[in-house]
Order: C-alpha cells, then sequence, then structure tokens
C-alpha cells in the first residue's frame, strides 16, 4: 500500500517536472499538453476502482468532467486574464479562491455531495 503512494508519488511529480522542463525550453505547447496529462485522474480512477469499483469510478468521473467545466475552466481563464495585469502569484491566489467558490456554490446547489 506505501509503496503504491510511492509510486504515484513518483509519476505525478514526473509529469510535475517534465512540464516545468518543457517550458523552460521554449516548447509551451509540450508544456500545455503535459500539464493537462491525466496522471492525477488515471492513477486516481485506478485506485477508486480497485477499492470502490467501477460504479464509483463512472460517478467520480462524471463530476470531474461536470467540474471541468463549471469551475476549471474559469479558474484557468482567470489565470490567462490577470497574470499580466497582476502577476502569477496574484493570479493563483485569485484563480484558486474563485474555484473554490465556485465549487462550494455548486455544491450547495446540488444539496447532497454524495451525487
Amino acid at each position: 500500500m506505501i509503496l503504491d503512494y510511492f509510486l504515484y508519488f513518483l509519476i505525478g511529480g514526473s509529469i510535475v517536472s517534465l512540464t516545468v522542463f518543457l517550458a523552460k525550453q521554449g516548447y509551451p505547447l509540450l508544456s500545455g499538453i503535459a500539464l493537462i496529462f491525466p496522471s492525477y485522474t488515471l492513477l486516481s480512477f485506478f485506485l477508486i476502482g480497485r477499492n470502490v469499483g467501477n460504479a464509483a469510478v463512472i460517478e467520480s468521473a462524471k463530476s470531474a468532467l461536470l467540474c471541468t467545466f463549471i469551475a476549471w475552466v474559469p479558474y484557468v481563464l482567470i489565470i490567462i486574464y490577470l497574470t499580466p495585469k497582476w502577476g502569477l502569484n496574484s493570479a493563483l491566489i485569485i484563480g484558486v479562491f474563485i474555484f473554490l467558490v465556485i465549487t462550494l456554490i455548486w455544491i450547495y446547489l446540488k444539496g447532497n455531495i454524495f451525487i
């Protein structure tokens, strides 16, 4: 079990390192592709399926897809818009804050976090 988590940590860290490396080498397209590489969801879906079952994977995937459109896209748009105006750190803080607010509103409106 601990070895599994260590392996997942290494894979995730490798993707982050690759993303930064590609950006530093002047390959923004490849960096962007590496940035959205589904390592987190791949490992999460695998573990959910292994521990909870396929039905839980399907429901988690549906929620992830909805969250992508509802909260993640606005987060990325905020980063794109605010970074040149206020700098990266401010854009990240505001973007994450907006992501969390949208997500909490969505959970509240759904009325049940288990659906």
